[in-house]
């Protein structure tokens, strides 16, 4: 993402909405554990919320940060590492 390769943005957006998904179902199970009267430690549960939180700010600088016209990009990296 930080030297803007197509094959970074593919990645990337992979793992941050895989990452924050995962981290979001781990937080309801932590709820429904909690709620049915199973005692949890907070320092997991703290740990998973910031996963998520993470994740989510991640995935939405990703998606702010994509152009309107991604193909003209790759296709002008490409031309440039042809030369």
């Amino acid at each position: 993402m930080l030297t803007r390769h197509p094959v970074g943005y593919l990645l990337a957006s992979v793992l941050l909405i895989k990452g924050a998904t995962f981290g979001l179902a781990l937080i309801a199970m932590i709820a429904v554990t909690a709620l049915s009267g199973v005692e949890i430690v907070p320092v997991e549960a703290a740990f998973f919320v910031l996963v998520a939180a993470a994740c989510i700010a991640g995935s939405i600088h990703l998606f702010r940060s994509l152009s309107d016209h991604p193909a003209t990009q790759a296709t002008d990296l490409m031309s440039q590492t042809a030369v």
